[in-house]
């Protein structure tokens, strides 16, 4: 009889060792009496050790490829010494389920079956405990801890856990039938491995364990008994007969497992925790790579000397072409300090090269974390190919919007010759012709839309152009106020007509055409004294002013009743605009021979005791919108506070989106508040950034509420995000996001410059951006900055309904159109459109679109999109290249222009070598 090599006892015919189970062979493949061997034939479940001290779960797998004839093909010759007295034959049913097709192993834990599930219809593995220790309480609860902490566990690299029963008395547990081979036959088959199978193995291992280890279960027994290789070449991790939960783990049972792979914490008896398994899978990839162990002791005390007083061999020095990475990353591992070894199994198949963490954490069905996210994915950015064209599509829509633009804009058709600098000075001089020639000691101007006489108008049939109308009545008009003390509009600090009231003595306001022409005038006659007037007020002194002859007019009993002094009043009632009922009265009303008001009853207004009817669709949508404002903000509370409790949340993350959220607030407000030396401007300090902090708080709540479950379902759509969040900027990736959101929306704006095509084509009026835009600088920033609001509060609002969109229909594309038909049902443009179906179909494509980019392409690009497609909406387009207000439309698209180039110079770049190295391990560690 040949004797084992390892531990000198008698070899079976099958060459295993009948004591270590060890398999001997000589270097040309023979067994150690000189017969060749069958590799395919090897089984590689563990017989029982007498030597090791640890029960013996063995785990459920083995090459089954069938062996040379005339060996059968579902049991190895190395198992059939021994096995003739096992429990079940081939073809027992247990508890009529299992049918039994061979047994696998027998160790200290009992024996293992291969078996097929006649339910689930696939091939199993049961374990068995022997008849004695089923009797022993401790073995028992063992048993059922396997399985209770295994089936915890879900993961493609850790042998799953189907079920537990019991059969005639006997617990057994159905767990994953593993066809393959462990790494300790392995090892002794062909020695060492090649690095690049060994990196791979060494990954899947960490990945395995992070999964446990996520579910507080450490495995305490990691060896390469315990480390499976099945038929596709994965790694599962076997055997969690002696994991437990970290909590419950103390004592002596921190001594369980095999002494050889043990963490010198767990040999000195003092604690297990997950750093120990760190160590023992550290000592395993040593081995992958060199073929040797990291250390070697005879006993117990000479393994833990050897492990906490002498280094082991550096990998290079064995395997020059391994990646240093690697080498760093093992060798951190084997660290005799737990605190000098890396901060989880996550962080080290992160640190491997060509890991994948965030596809690990989602096999394993965790949420992975923020940090995870943003390491994720392709650190290159778009190819150069894509990122031309989407730089083309942004740089040719930017060209063509003044183009097409100017056909469908309202300031293209109607006059706006004069700055607001002039037409304060008209108003100036206005006011000094009625005899208020004191200089002012404040004063403020803006614009804005006539939207009641472009409604009149539209709804009335007309035969002339939108240009001849607004030639003759302005569409866009200019308001100036003025003041003997400072204008403080409370609570917001923004005046407009009301805001301070205009009856306060030494107040004037005047309302002008864009044109200059008069259109109302209010003066609360100051308190020092009374006006002189320079002339009479006269029908024919007032045409000047008015832009039109008021001596056509008749005259007529005056019936508004203007809000300041005055002792007279007159009234004249006359035609202007050649439509039915399309009377004007202009009355005026004097303070002893002074001006004081002067107002015009257009067509458009109506006359007193009429009032407008909301639409039942306009009211309805308006009531569902502010229900929807309401209870999603109540679902995003608890939401967020579940998952603050079950702490899934990105803290830092939110935080910094609310304070961008708030200073982009804050910022709007500030630009159009009107800023005087009073100490009421404290209320308006405090309405900004209450209003900031409001608006920072929705964004922190939304943020809270759906960022984790995007983070667990679609975590791809935020890794340029979480980069960006982490100050990342330049990076590849979020320059890539940042292009593509560009040309999305630059593509997006041509949707809604169509259905502007459809509307004007149709008798509609040219649409425009915001007036105040063109007051100036401060303006066209308080819009840049309220847009970057928008964005983040309209690209966090569609998420979260994308989100509950998801959880009840479990398909991205359907949840991406359902939000896109709710966000269309509670959109503004669409509840107030006299055309609902057209602004239906464009808003619904621009939401679908919206929510389908934040599944597909990213939360970084939807805000992008957003922002963009604002910022063009908001281009002021003239019929001139000269236009006075031609500066802020070059702003506009100078921005866009911006973040595009920057977009594509940046996706580019070369990416940064960046270490998503050990962040919690001491400088110390690292060293070594």
């Amino acid at each position: 009889m040949h004797k084992c090599v390892v531990c000198g006892s008698e070899l079976l015919e099958s060459g295993d060792c009948s004591t270590c189970g060890k398999l001997n062979f000589s270097s040309d493949g023979s067994h150690a009496d000189g017969s060749k061997i069958d590799e395919l034939s090897i089984m590689t479940t563990r017989l029982p050790n007498a030597a090791d001290p640890s029960p013996q779960s063995s785990a459920a797998a083995a090459v089954l490829a069938p062996p040379s004839p005339p060996a059968p093909s579902s049991i190895s010759s190395s198992l059939t010494t021994g096995f003739n007295d096992c429990r079940f034959f081939p073809g027992t049913l247990i508890v009529g389920r299992y049918r039994v097709i061979e047994l696998l192993g027998r160790g200290g834990m009992g024996e293992v079956y291969r078996a097929a599930d006649l339910a689930l219809e696939q091939t199993v593995a049961l374990k068995f405990l022997p008849c004695d220790a089923s009797r022993d309480k401790r073995l028992l609860q063992l048993f059922h801890n396997e399985a209770r902490v295994a089936r915890q566990v879900t993961h493609p690299n850790v042998c799953r856990v189907y079920d537990i029963g019991e059969t005639d008395g006997l617990p057994f547990i159905s767990m994953e039938y593993v066809d393959g081979e462990d790494i300790a036959a392995l090892l002794h088959r062909i020695g060492s491995l090649p690095p690049t199978k060994a990196l791979e193995i060494t990954r899947e291992l960490f990945a395995g364990l992070a999964a446990a280890h996520a579910r507080g279960v450490i495995h305490r027994d990691l060896k390469p008994h315990n480390v499976m290789l099945n038929k596709q070449g994965r790694t599962v991790i076997m055997d969690f007969g002696l994991a437990a939960i970290a909590s419950q783990i103390e004592g002596i049972e921190a001594r369980s497992g095999s002494p050889s792979y043990m963490a010198p914490e767990q040999l000195s008896g003092s604690s297990a925790s997950a750093k120990s398994d760190l160590y023992s899978a550290g000592l395993i990839a040593y081995q992958l790579f060199t073929g040797k162990r990291a250390f070697e002791g005879a006993s117990i005390a000479e393994l833990l000397h050897a492990e906490e007083a002498t280094e082991p061999e550096r990998i290079s020095a064995i395997v020059p072409d391994i990646d240093p990475q690697t080498e760093r990353a093992i060798m951190l591992c084997i660290q005799p300090e737990p605190s000098q070894r890396p901060s989880s199994a996550r962080a080290v198949a992160s640190a491997l090269p060509g890991g994948d963490p965030l596809s690990a954490a989602l096999a394993a069905g965790e949420t992975p974390s923020p940090d995870i996210v943003a390491a994720a994915g392709k650190a290159a950015g778009v190819r150069l190919r894509f990122a031309i064209l989407c730089l083309a599509t942004v740089i040719a829509c930017l060209i063509l919007v003044p183009v097409v633009g100017r056909h469908l804009s309202i300031l293209s058709i109607t006059p706006l010759d004069y700055s607001p600098p002039v037409l304060e000075q008209k108003a100036r001089d206005l006011a000094a012709s009625f005899g208020y020639n004191s200089k002012p000691r404040d004063w403020d101007s803006w614009f804005e839309y006539d939207r009641p006489s472009i409604d009149f108008f539209q709804t009335r049939k007309h035969s002339e152009s939108w240009s001849a109308i607004f030639q003759k009545h302005s569409a866009i008009n200019f308001y100036y106020r003025q003041s003997d003390h400072y204008l403080v509009s409370l609570p917001d600090g923004i005046l407009s007509a009301d805001r301070p009231p205009v009856n306060k003595p030494g107040n004037v306001e005047i309302l002008l055409d864009s044109q200059g022409h008069l259109l109302q005038f209010v003066a609360a006659v100051p308190a020092y004294g009374d006006i002189n007037p320079p002339s009479p007020i006269t029908s024919a002194s007032l045409s000047e002013k008015l832009g039109f002859d008021l001596t056509r007019f008749q005259e007529t009993s005056p019936t508004y009743i203007p809000e300041v002094v005055f002792d007279q009043r007159r009234a004249w009632m006359g035609s202007l605009f050649g439509v039915a009922d399309g009377q004007t009265t202009v009355e005026i009303a004097t303070w002893r021979g002074a001006l004081t008001s002067l107002w015009i009853r257009w067509p458009w207004i109506p006359k007193p005791g009429i009032t407008t009817h909301e639409r039942l669709f306009e009211s309805t949508t308006t009531y569902i919108y502010n229900l929807f404002c309401v209870v999603g903000l109540i679902v995003a509370f608890f939401l967020a506070r579940r998952n603050l409790r079950l702490g899934r949340v990105d803290r830092r993350g939110a935080f910094r989106v609310a304070c961008a959220a708030f200073f982009l607030a804050v910022a709007s407000a500030s630009f159009m508040v009107h800023f005087v030396p009073s100490v009421q401007m404290s209320d308006v300090a405090f309405e900004t950034i209450s209003d900031g902090l409001a608006r920072g708080m929705i964004l922190w709540l939304l943020y809270l509420a759906s960022e984790p479950t995007v983070r667990a379902r679609w975590p791809h759509s935020i890794i340029t995000w979480n980069r960006a969040l982490a100050g990342q900027i330049s990076d590849p990736r979020v320059a890539s996001d940042i292009l593509v959101g560009a040309a999305t929306g630059m593509l997006m704006l041509y949707l809604f410059l169509a259905r502007t095509l459809w509307f004007v084509s149709h008798g509609a009026p040219p649409d425009g951006p915001s007036a105040r835009i063109l007051g100036g600088l401060g303006e066209l920033l308080s819009k840049l900055s309220s847009r970057g609001v928008a964005a983040l509060l309209w690209a966090s609002a569609i998420l979260l309904v994308v989100c509950g969109a998801r959880a009840l229909l479990h398909t991205d594309w359907l949840a991406a159109l359902t939000a896109g038909a709710f966000m269309t049902f509670i959109e503004g443009g669409v509840r107030h459109s006299p055309t609902v179906s057209i602004d239906a179909s464009v808003y619904f494509l621009f939401y679908s679109g919206i929510a389908f980019l934040l599944v597909r392409a990213g939360l970084l690009s939807a805000v992008s999109t957003i922002f963009v497609i604002d910022v063009a909406g908001d281009i002021p387009i003239s019929s001139s290249f000269s236009a006075w207000y031609n500066w802020e439309a070059a702003v506009n698209i100078s921005i866009i222009a911006v973040i595009a180039i920057y977009g594509f110079n940046k996706s580019q770049a070369s990416p940064t070598a960046a270490d998503p190295l050990f962040s919690g391990i001491s400088s110390r560690a690292i060293a070594a």
